[in-house]
């Protein structure tokens, strides 16, 4: 699986290795602003082998979340109602 991340100015992406067997098959993104007037971006990727992943950096760095027991679930869509993670 590859991923992609994008500079906060900058329109180009790079790719990314992640080192996870699974096919991406949903991806949500949502913005808030902080109470200093900064955006936070956060996206949340999704797909086979119950992987669902995390980025509040804009795609620098990822996190896997796990669902008990969801190894053998393919997630196909994700929902983001705002830029703040549940865990």
């Amino acid at each position: 699986m590859a991923l992609a991340s994008s500079a906060a100015d900058d329109v180009s992406w790079s790719l990314q290795a992640s080192g996870i067997d699974a096919n991406l098959r949903g991806v949500r993104g949502a913005s808030s602003i902080s109470t200093d007037g900064a955006e936070n971006i956060t996206v949340w990727p999704s797909g086979s082998n119950g992987v669902i992943l995390f980025s509040s950096d804009r795609g620098k760095s990822w996190k896997r979340l796990h669902v008990s027991r969801g190894e053998s679930l393919d997630f196909r869509s994700i929902v983001a109602f705002d830029a703040n993670p549940l865990t």
